[in-house]
Parts: C-alpha cells; structure tokens; sequence
C-alpha cells in the first residue's frame, strides 16, 4: 500500500479543498463527449474535423493533428498542427467534431515555441477608475506604474484580438487608452459610430411641455 490511512485522508482533505467546475457563469457546460473524443484523438493521434466559427461569426471546415487541450483564463482550447502550422483554436467554437485518420506526430511540436507566445501581443497603457481594478486581479502581465486617489494607470502585455477589443469597449467611460495611438483610435472610433446610433435622441421620451413647445 503507498499510502497508510493517515496519509489518505490528508489526500482527501486537500483534493476536497480544490473544485473545477468547467461550465461558465452563464450555465453553458463543457460538452463531455466532444471533449472525450478530441482526448481519444490526441492519444491515438488521430486528425479531428470539426466546424470552426470565428470572431467575425464565419464558419469554416478545420482538419488538424491535435495535441493538446490547454485551459486558460477559463477556457479551453485545442493546440495542434493545420497543414503544419501551430493552430489554437477555442473548444466552444468548434461544432461537429469527428475523428480522421491515423496522422505522423511531430517530434519536435513540443520543443517549439509554445503556441501562446505566438500570438498578437500587445503592450499598452490605460487609465482607469480604481473602482474597476478588481476586473484586472486574474490578468497575470498588469503593472501599475500610476496610482492616484480616484485613478490607476497600468501597463499591460496581452493578446490583442476582437475579445481584447470588446472588453476594452465594454468599461465605457471608467477605461482611457492611452496607448498606442492604434488601439486608442480604434476604440475612438467605434465610440463615434455608437455616438452616431444615438445622436438626435436627447429630445425623445419629452413630452410637447418639456421640450418647450
């Protein structure tokens, strides 16, 4: 026996201490059987095709020799190789997942550059109300290089992708970017588009007294 009775409840106590739960907030569940099959591929190395929607909400037929599954910042994902080049590609993106055929495994896929670092990082700088900082607790590469009474003004590294671009849109007027000057005018002018959907807007809902007529 490795362990004796001591031990094994020390083991318990501690396994007991530790939940991973893969489903979001929103109650969208990781799809066990989708998630077992691309396992099966990766040991037997067998190719997977699956339907992959992208950012922009298009749909294409991916054929790749999986490697890994990676979970990161909540996520998972399937690292592997499409027509030998490194891929990452988001496992709730991908529909109709099936297995193919038997594929050569790369020796050397692991001694390259790990699939995250070939990314589009970005560094750049924002400056944001200290009562959303809270938001940034789990981003690993945030420095704050200002700190006032009402404001923060940090420096992050990042992947810079349509999510980063949202999330960025979304604080509203609790965020500043302050570089670079091509995410700064990004996010300026999709804050005039927005301005635009509501221009003329300021007199509706007035009745004929409050608008002075």
């Amino acid at each position: 026996m490795l362990f004796d009775e001591a031990e094994l409840e020390q083991i318990e106590q501690h396994a007991r201490q530790i939940v991973v739960d893969l489903s979001s907030w929103q109650g969208t569940k990781t799809d066990d059987a989708k998630f077992i099959l691309i396992q099966e591929a990766i040991k037997n190395y067998q190719q997977i095709s699956f339907l992959y929607t992208k950012l922009d909400g298009s749909k294409k037929a991916r054929l790749v020799e999986p490697y890994q599954l990676l979970f990161k910042s909540g996520r998972w994902y399937i690292s592997g190789l499409e027509e030998g080049a490194s891929k990452l590609f988001l496992l709730d993106r991908a529909k109709q997942v099936e297995l193919g055929e038997v594929f050569k495994p790369d020796e050397n896929y692991f001694e390259k550059g790990f699939v995250w670092e070939e990314q589009n990082m970005l560094l750049f700088v924002l400056r944001i109300d200290r009562a959303i900082f809270h938001i940034f607790d789990s981003w690993h590469q945030v420095e704050i290089i200002e700190e006032q009474d009402d404001f923060l003004r940090l420096k992050i590294f990042a992947e810079h992708n349509a999510w980063l671009d949202n999330f960025i849109l979304s604080l509203g007027s609790a965020c500043v970017v302050e570089s670079p000057e091509s995410l700064r005018a990004f996010v300026r002018g999709h804050v005039l588009d927005m301005y635009q959907n509501y221009r003329g807007d300021e007199g509706r809902g007035k009745t004929n007294d409050e608008s002075g007529s």
